[in-house]
């Protein structure tokens, strides 16, 4: 008995981590696919360029004289800082041993936002709110399934049985002998828990427009019964475009001082294929609950 138990709790913490991955990979790759990089040179890998700025909050790009290349690598502020906290030189190194120590002058800084932090931590708190949610929606919809149990003495256990039979056929009438059933004999226990998960999925559809207005991705991150004021959307909007702004102006003055100092034309923008309702798609969210959430 104590090992079936054990076994229980095993899976139930397995199921719970396997859903948090699945949430946390899913809003990582969402993040890497917000930015679209015009006319990086062909060796630099955009995929890696975002996924290291949102593991590790900034990239270090540069021309490196030995292979004849510029690289945006993984990297970290070395040695000392300005009076306005700008590093004076970085280490830039890749996944395979490959380092370089730089001076500020001979590489361009990526951040990822303005106090040059990553995205990862916030997403794996979001993460774990989806996860929980969909969990609880598990187990919500598992007692929805719990029988009646019913407790009678051993002598009437054979015709209670065959009773229930009867009411499981779809019996319009169960004739029992008389003298022979006694329903004062008789408990049962119904858990009798309440349906909730419409509610939580709502919920679940909250959470996520934080996440699309975190990234600065439209949405309607307004949860009221009745109609949305025009003067809450236009607040939420100018919310969507500040955070927005944040993450593109960063990797776009980055851009300016890259061609600057290069002579390349590197740019980057929003992905236009980004909007509320793939990332819906992405999430399997119905678009109706997040209308009936915002009265719209």
């Amino acid at each position: 008995m104590g090992r079936k138990k054990g076994r229980n709790v095993w899976q139930s913490a397995e199921m719970n981590n396997l859903q948090y991955r699945m949430y946390y990979e899913l809003l990582e790759q969402m993040a890497c696919a917000i930015y679209r990089w015009e006319n990086l040179p062909a060796e630099i890998d955009q995929r890696f360029l975002e996924l290291t700025l949102f593991n590790r909050g900034m990239s270090v790009f540069f021309r490196d004289e030995e292979y004849d290349a510029f690289f945006a690598t993984m990297g970290a502020p070395s040695g000392q800082i300005n009076m306005y906290q700008n590093p004076l030189s970085y280490i830039a190194y890749g996944a395979d041993g490959f380092h370089r120590n730089l001076k500020a002058a001979d590489c361009v800084p990526i951040w990822n936002n303005y106090l040059r932090r990553p995205d990862i931590n916030a997403m794996k708190i979001y993460a774990r709110r989806l996860a929980d949610i969909d969990r609880t929606i598990d187990v919500n919809l598992m007692t929805q399934k719990m029988p009646v149990f019913i407790t009678v003495p051993e002598s009437q256990r054979l015709t209670v049985q065959n009773m229930i039979k009867q009411y499981a056929g779809n019996e319009p009438v169960i004739v029992g002998a008389d003298g022979i059933f006694d329903p004062s004999q008789m408990n049962y226990l119904s858990p009798g828990a309440p349906f909730i998960a419409p509610d939580l999925l709502k919920a679940k559809q909250t959470v996520w427009s934080e996440v699309m207005t975190y990234f600065g991705i439209e949405n309607t991150n307004v949860s009221k019964a009745e109609r949305v004021q025009s003067a809450e959307v236009e607040a939420n909007n100018g919310q969507i475009e500040a955070n927005r702004l944040i993450r593109l102006n960063c990797r776009r003055e980055a851009c300016k001082e890259i061609n600057r100092k290069y002579g390349l034309d590197v740019w980057c923008d929003m992905n236009k294929d980004v909007s509320t309702d793939n990332m819906n798609t992405l999430l399997m969210v119905d678009p109706e609950i997040q209308k009936e959430g915002s009265g719209m």
